[in-house]
């Protein structure tokens, strides 16, 4: 049963209990945000192999053959 508003303190608010936190943590999650979280993680992983197999010197190449 939720406390009267006579009851709250607003300088000390009842702690969050496991539901709180729960529906806090997929408030504004999307149906594919994790999959495109999952998606970002290989790229960057992706990226991460390719600078360390080729080195610096291959992407600033592509940059210069770019612009």
């Amino acid at each position: 049963m939720a406390p009267e508003p006579e009851e709250l303190n607003e300088k000390n608010p009842p702690p969050l209990d496991e539901d709180d936190i729960a529906l806090l943590k997929t408030y504004g999650l999307w149906p594919y945000s994790a999959s495109i979280e999952k998606a970002e993680k290989e790229i960057k992983e992706m990226a991460k192999k390719v600078m360390d197999l080729c080195g610096e010197r291959l992407v600033h190449w592509f940059f210069l053959k770019t612009i």
